[in-house]
């Protein structure tokens, strides 16, 4: 199991941990690639402080606008993969799920009885989706999915598939106690 996974027992129940963590020179990329995204949005806002047009400064401001959602976004997955865990116990005929971060999906708890298909996600290998969801830069590629009245729920962010065999099996062990 990798260092990013943690199972343990908690009493009657289990206790996951899944560490947003990624290997540092992708830490030092997106770190990279966000202070390069950083300068040239500073940058372009000093042209929108200068006299212009109104059509320039209207370009200026909706190219601001895109800038600012993608700075957003990848200051939210770096963040993310510094400091970001997902929290999954199960105990007392609970699955209860959590981010240790705010914003990145706050808590959710699910009774094991409406629980079903717990399983795998099916991914399209060499797919434009399957390797976008796997990259560093995003927060996502859930593992492992179930219907819970009808809906998906998916956890284990971007695990590898020995890992997320593990998470599974110690899922599928734990709600057989208690079914």
């Amino acid at each position: 199991m990798s260092d990013r996974i943690e199972i343990k027992k908690d009493g009657n129940g289990i206790i996951i941990r899944i560490s947003g963590k990624m290997k540092k020179w992708h830490e030092s990329v997106l770190f990279g690639w966000l202070a390069a995204w950083s300068f040239c949005g500073i940058y372009i806002m000093f042209f929108f402080l200068q006299p212009l047009s109104f059509e320039e400064k209207m370009f200026l401001l909706a190219y601001l606008a895109f800038w600012a959602y993608f700075e957003y976004m990848a200051a939210r997955a770096w963040i993310w993969r510094k400091k970001g865990v997902e929290t999954i116990k199960l105990n007392g005929g609970n699955l209860s799920m959590e981010n240790n971060l705010p914003t990145f999906g706050g808590h959710k708890s699910y009774f094991i009885e409406n629980i079903k298909n717990l399983g795998f996600i099916e991914k399209k290998k060499n797919s434009f989706s399957s390797s976008y969801f796997s990259s560093f830069w995003i927060i996502g590629g859930e593992t492992i999915s179930f219907e819970y009245f009808g809906k998906l729920v998916a956890l284990g962010k971007q695990i590898e598939q020995e890992d997320a065999q593990q998470v599974l099996n110690a899922l599928r062990k734990s709600f057989k106690r208690k079914k």
